[in-house]
């Protein structure tokens, strides 16, 4: 993850949740004047084991969910989230545990015989809707 120079961050360690091809992520604490955001970017392989990765998801979502924390996930799930899929509930069954959603509703991987929306940004909907909607 690049952030400019200009802004104030961290980087948290997160390497204990993550585990090979069933989730990879990266955590920074960016500092703003009238908030902290914390940026997860995640990475599960298609190969990877569901289970395992929601299980890492949750351990991590729990270890960094703070009400000073804005938090902001980005990744490339490999979970088709125009399907209303099994592994899309669970994923996003967990995800409102912590008042978060995804945001993406088109594709974003268009190939010859298929398009799927396998990359997602995850936010609090919520809370931005009433703060920009």
């Amino acid at each position: 993850m690049y952030i400019h120079e200009l802004f104030q961050f961290s980087n948290i360690n997160v390497h204990n949740f993550c585990k090979e091809k069933d989730l990879k992520a990266c955590l920074i604490k960016l500092y703003l004047p009238h908030c902290t955001i914390g940026i997860v970017n995640i990475y599960r392989s298609p190969s990877g084991n569901f289970e395992h990765f929601v299980n890492n998801l949750e351990t991590l979502l729990n270890s960094i969910s703070s009400n000073s924390m804005e938090l902001f996930i980005f990744g490339d799930f490999n979970i088709n989230f125009l399907n209303n899929a099994t592994l899309k509930e669970l994923l996003n069954s967990l995800l409102a545990t912590y008042g978060l959603y995804s945001t993406v509703q088109f594709p974003t991987r268009i190939c010859n015989n298929s398009v799927s929306t396998i990359d997602n940004i995850i936010i609090n909907i919520v809370k931005y809707c009433l703060l920009f909607g």
